[in-house]
């Protein structure tokens, strides 16, 4: 995993923290999983240590503005990271709630 630049991950419970230590990974789409209370956690200790990644985009049923809210020091740490995409956000939330750095173009796509 520490030579991988592009993934696409469906279904990513027990992968995540495999990632953290890949200094390759630029590009990162994330799918549904079954919601664990150390995902967020996960993804965020990922952006904070993770300093290549420049896209990453997230397609899944449960995220919320509280899993947002859990990602925005990660995202504030990642110095590397310009494209954030939410899908499957369910609220209307828009884009200019989450405004984590103004280097980050955010996109959250409702249902």
């Amino acid at each position: 995993l520490k030579k991988l630049t592009d993934v696409e991950i469906r279904c990513w419970d027990h992968l995540l923290p495999a990632f953290k230590r890949n200094t390759s990974l630029k590009h990162l789409t994330l799918g549904d999983f079954n919601r664990n209370q150390s995902i967020d956690s996960d993804l965020r200790k990922l952006l904070q240590h993770n300093t290549g990644i420049e896209s990453l985009k997230l397609y899944h049923h449960f995220f919320n503005q509280s899993s947002l809210d859990l990602l925005t020091p990660g995202l504030e740490e990642n110095r590397t990271l310009k494209l954030l995409r939410i899908g499957g956000f369910k609220s209307k939330t828009k884009s200019d709630v989450l405004r984590p750095s103004p280097k980050i173009t955010c996109t959250i796509e409702s249902e």
